[in-house]
């Protein structure tokens, strides 16, 4: 798990770390409830994901249980917002808006089958645990040169594969006549699972070589052990290293387990671009990073990533309709048109494994992000075959993206309607605004209450932080953990619904 806490409250999650307490992680079938209104509900689960993976409003609070009451309030009436608004509303007649739904659906249908075919088949046992605990006491000091060329990393690799001592030889030949850059490599250090397993599954003796290590693209670390030390954890310091080494063990036997199914997904399927047609799209793409300011990003980007059928309004591209029709790849038997890509787009933004703006740099960039949209559009593929469409934290998950987009977007309808409707001068307009709004709220929570069920007993149980987060996860196509919490009411009366004591 890799957690970066900054001044401002930001924390950023990797993947892995935040699959394992966010909604794809294992989901209780009993998990308790603490509110319901119609057809929805808000789980202990989802009331901490929404309060605690965003940024919340600053509310006032007599004490604890009116501040969670006030947050609960807002996630109610969210719900009712979502509910008033229909099945009909415009903002789900929009493509655009389904397919970016139906886009967040399936990268949690893709996550759960990581948990399906990975973590829950990969059980490390007591004695794996032992080894990794003792090992994860070691701290070492390590020397490391970095190699920023596949091919020669792997040359380095296929070289003295069999020659530890050639390749030794060769380490200090590197180091003849200068200072190597030095290193202490703790267990808890938030390193790349390669680099993790290397120095940390087995025990590693002073002058031995490891490596080269790939951590990404274009970036190999070759080590050697200088020194290392035996650092004793005790009493609860113990307790809590063994619970770490065994979610670390578990997930990195996952990710290992999850390599070796999509490799078998995959096997057999080359995907072959038509070159003409990746330059130009290329080029594209690379003007819209290279866009400074936002505004000009969106006007480049508009009519290319609306799946409306019209023109793409760019004046570097000629032939623009014909574009759309022209072959981008082919793999697995089929040719993918730009028009096929531009609708993938929607369901899968795409995710660059690193970002280097330079034009040849870039094009191996762009290739490799078109490449990881495709191998998971073959894994949404899988993901429907074993029907996670219809797993129940995928639909709640889809339910909790659209009620809040939903929700909003009624509630700025609702406020046009005030406005609209406010007929007073400049200096009364506000409070009249703020009473037709709570007025409104007030009916729609009288509307609703005999569908409203509230477990006032769980809620008080729930351990809340009074710390800001905004949390992400790392390399997918929506990295969002939760929405936007809805400031809809700083009220914490819940006078309305039945509470169950």
């Amino acid at each position: 798990m890799r957690v970066n806490s900054l001044k401002s409250g930001v924390c950023i999650w990797g993947i892995i770390g935040l699959l394992l307490v966010l909604s794809c992680a294992k989901q209780k079938t009993d998990e308790p409830m603490v509110a319901k209104i119609g057809d929805r509900t808000i789980t202990v689960q989802d009331f901490r994901a929404r309060i605690e993976l965003t940024v919340r409003p600053d509310l006032p609070a007599q004490n604890d249980l009116d501040y969670k009451k006030t947050l609960l309030n807002n996630l109610l009436i969210e719900k009712m917002f979502a509910l008033e608004a229909g099945k009909d509303t415009e903002i789900l007649k929009r493509e655009t808006f389904r397919l970016h739904i139906q886009g967040i659906k399936e990268q949690t249908m893709r996550e759960r089958l990581f948990y399906t075919q990975a973590f829950d088949k990969t059980d490390p046992d007591t004695n794996e645990i032992k080894n990794r605990y003792l090992l994860s006491t070691r701290e070492y000091r390590v020397q490391f040169y970095s190699i920023h060329r596949d091919e020669l990393a792997e040359k380095i690799r296929d070289e003295f594969s069999s020659n530890s001592e050639s390749l030794h030889d060769f380490f200090t030949e590197l180091a003849a006549g200068e200072k190597i850059p030095e290193h202490e490599v703790k267990w808890k250090d938030p390193d790349p699972i390669p680099l993790h397993e290397a120095l940390f599954s087995k025990p590693l003796s002073q002058d031995t070589i490891i490596g080269p290590i790939k951590i990404e693209d274009d970036n190999w670390l070759l080590m050697k052990i200088v020194d290392w030390k035996t650092v004793p954890q005790f009493g609860q310091e113990s307790v809590q290293r063994w619970l770490d080494v065994e979610e670390k063990l578990h997930m990195n036997k996952a990710q290992a387990e999850w390599g070796n199914y999509v490799s078998a997904v995959m096997k057999g399927k080359t995907i072959e671009f038509n070159k003409d047609t990746f330059n130009q799209l290329g080029e594209m793409f690379l003007t819209i990073l290279r866009a400074k300011e936002p505004e000009e990003k969106k006007e480049i980007a508009k009519d290319f990533l609306t799946v409306e059928e019209k023109d793409l309004d760019l004046d570097n591209l000629d032939n623009k309709e014909e574009l759309l029709d022209k072959p981008f790849f082919t793999i697995d038997g089929k040719v993918w048109t730009v028009r096929d890509f531009r609708r993938e787009l929607m369901l899968h933004p795409l995710v660059y494994r690193k970002m280097d703006l330079s034009g040849d740099g870039f094009a191996k960039q762009f290739r490799n992000a078109v490449i990881d949209m495709v191998r998971d559009h073959y894994l949404t593929k899988e993901a429907y075959k074993k029907r996670l469409d219809k797993d129940p934290q995928v639909l709640k998950t889809e339910e909790m993206w659209q009620d809040s987009f939903v929700a909003m977007d009624f509630r700025n309808k609702l406020l046009d309607k005030a406005r609209a409707e406010v007929k007073t001068d400049s200096v009364g307009r506000t409070l009249a605004m703020n009473k037709y709004f709570e007025d409104y709220i007030a009916g729609l929570q009288q509307k609703y209450s005999k569908s409203v069920r509230l477990d006032q007993t769980e809620l008080e149980k729930i351990p809340l932080t009074r710390v800001n987060m905004f949390v992400y996860k790392e390399k997918v196509p929506f990295p969002i953990a939760v929405p936007t919490f809805p400031f809809i009411t700083n009220k914490p009366e819940l006078g309305y619904g039945n509470i169950l004591q």
